[in-house]
């Protein structure tokens, strides 16, 4: 669900069922690794994955390929197929999600 850049790209910050400060965190980590501006958006509901780990009480956090959760509408239907993938700007949400393994397990260079 990252694979299709919103018209302009941004990345999407969910922000109910969400952990603020992991937010915060994605948020920092997207401007410093990429060149996407972030949008904070409330699904109404539980969207995604991330709600179920929210109420469980871990912290959750989620990085979304636009501000606005019905954006794609490829998404888990027969058109969701890797002819609409968008690599260059998926590799975006990887450096997201490298930036956050190195920062949360708090390895720095020397």
């Amino acid at each position: 669900m990252v694979g299709v850049p919103a018209q302009p790209p941004a990345v999407g910050i969910v922000t109910d069922y969400t952990d603020p400060d992991t937010s915060k965190l994605v948020r920092a980590l997207t401007s410093a690794y990429t060149d996407l501006p972030t949008r904070d958006f409330q699904c109404g509901y539980a969207c995604s994955d991330h709600a179920s780990w929210h109420e469980a009480g871990v912290r959750s956090a989620i990085p979304f390929e636009s501000q606005f959760i019905d954006y794609n509408t490829n998404i888990h239907s027969a058109r969701d197929t890797l002819n609409t993938v968008d690599f260059a700007h998926l590799l975006k949400y990887v450096r997201i999600a490298l930036g956050f393994v190195v920062e949360v397990a708090g390895v720095h260079s020397s």
